[in-house]
Parts: C-alpha cells; structure tokens; sequence
C-alpha cells in the first residue's frame, strides 16, 4: 500500500479556441439611424483559449456597412449585413451576426442621360425624343431628377418625364439634377433639324433703288427680302394700297402705273406668322423737257435733254431748305443721296429763261 506522489507543472500549452459568440451592444443588431453605428462583441471560447483576439470583417448583403479594427460597425446602406469576427489562432473558427440596416441616406454620385434607342437627334417637325437616366450608385435613396433645357443654337423644351419635343432647328442640351440636394447632373446633347422657321422681317428693295415711275404705263421690279434667310416659306402675297395714284402689281412684284399719285406696296409673309412691310411708290408722269432725275443706289441723276451751260441746279427739302446747289455745265450731274434723310425733295432747274421743277421721293 505503500506509494508516492509527484506534482507536474504544465505550461505554454496553446489552446485554440473552439467557438465564438458575435453580440452587438445591448443585445441590438439594427441601425435605424443615418449613419448610425453599432459596437459589437466577440465571445471567445473556451475561456481559456490561447488567443482570444479576432478579426472583423463585413460580407455585404443587401445593405453596406464598413467595420473597424475593435468591432464598431458604421451603416452605409439600407439591407442586411453579415458581420464576421475570426479567430486569429489559426483555428479557423469564426462566428457572425446579420445587421438589419434603415434609414440610410445614399447621395447620388453620377447620372448618365440617354435618348430612346440611343438617339441624340430629332429630325421630325415638331417631334420627340423619350430621355431617361442611370443612376449610379443603385442603392441611391432618391433616384428621381428634375429635368431642364438649356438652349444653345436651337429650342426645345422637356415635360417633368423627360420627354423632349423640338421646337427650332440648332442644338440644346438636355439635363438631369438630381433631386437628393447632393448638386449632381447628367447632360445630353441634342440636334434638331427639319423645323419650322417663321419669317420675322421682310425688307422690299427695288430694281436700282428707284421709289418712283416716271412715264404713263411704267413698271418697277420689287424684290421682297425675307428674314432669317432660312425662314421655311419664303414666298409673299404682294399687293397695292392706292392712295392719290393707283398700280396694279403682278404675284412676282412687278408693279404697273395706272395714274399719277401715292401708292402703297405691301408684301405679306405666306408663312402665317403675319409679318408684312410696306414701301411708298411715287407715280409722276414726266414731260421730257430740260431735265430728268433718276434715284437710284445712293445718287441722285440729273440728266438734261442738252447740253446746259450756267444754268443754276439747286436741291430743297420739304421745309424748304437749300440742301444742295451747282452752277450746270454739261449734259448730267450726280448728288449723293446717301447724306440725305428719307423724305420728299425739289429739284429746280432755272436759268434767265427757265424754271423747271422735279418732285423725288427719298427712301434708306
């Protein structure tokens, strides 16, 4: 019955851990707030174990989280995340807990703009382009944007569903702010062709500038001049407004005298938008007796039947004012009409024997 006893100290035994618990603080494993957060916990098991410190990390669900080195997980994105401490003894345990994750506030980052069937043109009168938009990142809270045109050379406008309808030929840019406040758009650049152009101005110029005919039956070539001068309908409806004389005028603007007096030339945009102008026509029938005057280019003519010496020219406007005067010693002269202002004008023409007087109506 005799025996003995002998006491071992064992030591620098590694014992791995067999288990671990993930807990977040107070029992939670929410975040309900923007960017809230959640400290979570690692129990190791068993106590003892060797090495009891981890390493956290996030797998990434449906939401987003990131987490730190000590457990502290911050929300990204609403959905669920998979949080996972491992033990860094080399065993290969780990343990995890799912977060449920609301409330996150996701800025938009980027939009890109897109037409229907990747177009970027409208070439139809009046026609219409469908946009719509890719939102980056997807799990953005708002993905909704407000739409706008920023004309450029054309005009277009947009309808809150992105849909652009064209107005005038050129380009706009199209664009999509986000509605979150984060300040970041998306711009589409679109060409527009094959619209109407209404006419906005006419001007009526005529053959040599002239605003006057002198002979019984006489006619003047009228020219109506179209802005823009790419306006859709170009043509016009001419026709005379008699006023002391009377014309008559054919539908390419050949104007005829009928009797001496004031006319009135009106031509009128065939386009509906209205515009239309009007030029002053005098009808005096000259007698070819010492002189005659043509108006035309910025001069005025005066061409004498022959060949004057001495004889006194002078130039008077309807005031009565000396605007010009010359000593005549030839068979024609020239005077600048373009320092005169538009108006009526007297031509005179007096010598010891004659006094002959000529009406010209001046117009810019």
């Amino acid at each position: 019955g005799v025996h003995g006893d002998l006491v071992i100290t064992i030591s620098n035994q590694v014992i791995p851990v067999t288990g671990i618990t993930v807990s977040g603080a107070g029992g939670s494993s929410t975040i309900s707030t923007d960017g809230g957060t959640l400290q979570l916990t690692a129990t190791v098991s068993p106590p003892g174990a060797t090495d009891k410190t981890v390493t956290w990390s996030i797998i990434n669900g449906t939401g987003e989280a990131t987490i730190n080195s000590s457990g502290l997980v911050t929300a990204v994105a609403n959905g669920t995340v998979t949080v996972r401490a491992t033990a860094n003894d080399g065993s290969g345990v780990y343990g995890e807990l799912v977060i449920s994750i609301s409330n996150q506030i996701v800025p938009v980052t980027d939009i890109i703009v897109s037409g229907a069937g990747g177009s970027s043109t409208i070439s139809t009168l009046n026609g219409t382009l469908q946009l719509s938009v890719n939102i980056t990142p997807a799990k953005a809270t708002d993905k909704t944007v407000t739409w706008s045109i920023v004309n450029v050379t054309g005009e277009a406008t947009i309808s809150p569903a992105g849909l652009v309808t064209a107005v005038s030929n050129g380009t706009v840019t199209a664009r999509a702010t986000a509605n979150d406040g984060s300040g970041v758009y998306g711009e589409l650049t679109i060409t527009i062709t094959n619209q109407f152009v209404a006419v906005s101005g006419i001007t009526i110029n005529s053959e040599g500038g002239q605003t006057s005919i002198n002979i019984p039956g006489g006619t003047l070539q009228l020219q109506a001049v179209i802005n823009p001068a790419d306006a859709s309908d170009q043509s016009v409806t001419w026709e005379v407004i008699n006023g002391t004389g009377e014309a008559e005028i054919s539908s390419t603007g050949l104007l005829t005298a009928i009797s001496e007096g004031i006319v009135t030339v009106r031509a009128t945009a065939n386009d509906g938008s209205g515009i239309s102008t009007t030029l002053e026509i005098i009808i005096e029938y000259i007698t070819y007796n010492y002189f005659r005057v043509i108006v035309h280019e910025g001069l005025i003519e005066v061409l004498f039947n022959e060949d004057h010496t001495g004889y006194n020219l002078r130039l008077y406007d309807f005031m009565g004012s000396l605007r010009y005067k010359e000593i005549i010693d030839g068979t024609s002269c020239q005077l600048n009409a373009s320092v005169l202002s538009p108006g009526p004008y007297y031509i005179i023409l007096s010598s010891s024997v004659i006094h002959e007087v000529r009406k010209i109506l001046l117009v810019k």
